[in-house]
């Protein structure tokens, strides 16, 4: 897979030259708007953990739309993100050091890690970095060593927070079953990807949707049995000429902006997952529960708030990625903290191909 790599000083507006105890990059958002005026890369102290925290060399990130809509300024229920700060809600990487980390004996000097959400990236400085601190409650040993590592760190890069929220999603919310028929909306996502393989790896008939006819081999590739053209958020119509009673489950990712029209693209007794904010809108205007949701239909929803071993069976779904019997695919990649710049212009562009990944 080809590495992009991004100018460094030409991509923020500021490069701060490191002093003698700076060792380690950080990209700083500064203010909302352009990626090439709000971020500056500075050269910071390398952070020290507290008590239950985990400091990680990071190897990978993997970046998501949250960021993008951050630095874009779209409202978010939980408040504006508190600037400047480093943004990035997870990573892959190596323990540095785990003070008094939780009682866990796996989490000592080396072991290769995935880590995500616990205030990341909102509440406390995030993994646009070359070093993070963790709450160790929201990290995850996934080998004891890098010699034991059996995946490149771009691929481990894309899966922690993508396989989390797909895996949530499709068999704690959903529920989904051999047999059943899933549409995933806002396919080409790199959620909706890794949606699309958990889902036939389970024995489902998979629908996936998108707004540009030129994507559909992307998502056949990617394990898709059908794929619908949504156009003007509307897929109903399209949906019932090809299922005449509708389907049994749909993941929307798109969100506020489609969950009507997707409940409306159910079966008897099916159920819709609203999961994400692709559209960029958090509430259904004028939500009036007995008109919008047809009897015998049901809406759930999936916001994880945590990162841990019981919240997806990790072992399982990371022999399979390695294996290649569960075939995740990763999206465009880039190289260095610097580059991570670029990498959010291609978000914003929708050319990411699935999961963003940088690799540090």
């Amino acid at each position: 897979m080809a590495v992009s790599r991004s100018c460094s000083s030409n991509s923020t507006s500021k490069d701060h030259i490191p002093s003698k105890d700076s060792v380690s990059k950080a990209l700083v958002l500064t203010k909302l708007g352009d990626a090439k005026l709000s971020f500056t890369l500075e050269h910071r102290p390398i952070p020290s953990p507290g008590p239950n925290e985990v400091l990680i060399r990071i190897k990978a990130i993997g970046l998501n739309h949250a960021e993008l809509a951050t630095r874009l300024g779209e409202p978010n229920p939980m408040g504006p993100v508190p600037l400047p700060r480093v943004l990035g809600i997870e990573c892959v990487g190596v323990v540095e050091s785990a003070p008094a980390s939780g009682g866990s004996a796996e989490l000592r000097q080396g072991a290769v890690v995935m880590a995500a959400l616990g205030g990341l990236g909102r509440t406390a400085d995030g993994t646009y970095a070359e070093y993070c601190v963790a709450p160790a409650e929201n990290v995850i040993v996934v080998a004891s060593s890098e010699g034991e590592l059996k995946l490149d760190w771009q691929t481990l890069g894309a899966l922690p927070e993508m396989l989390q929220t797909a895996y949530g999603c499709l068999f704690r919310s959903l529920r989904l079953k051999k047999g059943e028929t899933l549409l995933v909306r806002g396919a080409t996502s790199g959620v909706g990807m890794a949606a699309i393989a958990l889902a036939r790896r389970a024995g489902a008939f998979v629908v996936a949707s998108t707004r540009d006819p030129a994507k559909g081999e992307m998502l056949g590739e990617a394990g898709a049995n059908a794929v619908v053209i949504d156009r003007d958020g509307k897929l109903v119509e399209e949906v019932r000429k090809r299922f005449n009673a509708g389907v049994d489950k749909v993941l929307d990712l798109v969100g506020a902006v489609t969950v009507g029209d997707g409940i409306q693209c159910l079966a008897e007794g099916g159920v819709c997952c609203s999961a994400g904010t692709l559209g960029g809108v958090w509430s259904v205007p004028n939500f009036i529960p007995n008109f919008m949701l047809p009897m015998g239909k049901h809406l759930t929803s999936y916001g994880e708030r945590t990162f841990r071993k019981e919240n997806a069976p990790w072992e399982e779904l990371l022999d399979a990625v390695r294996d290649e019997k569960l075939r995740i695919k990763v999206g465009r990649v880039f190289e260095g903290v610097e580059s991570i710049v670029e990498a959010h212009e291609v978000m914003e562009r929708n050319e990411g191909g699935g999961k963003v990944v940088v690799v540090v």
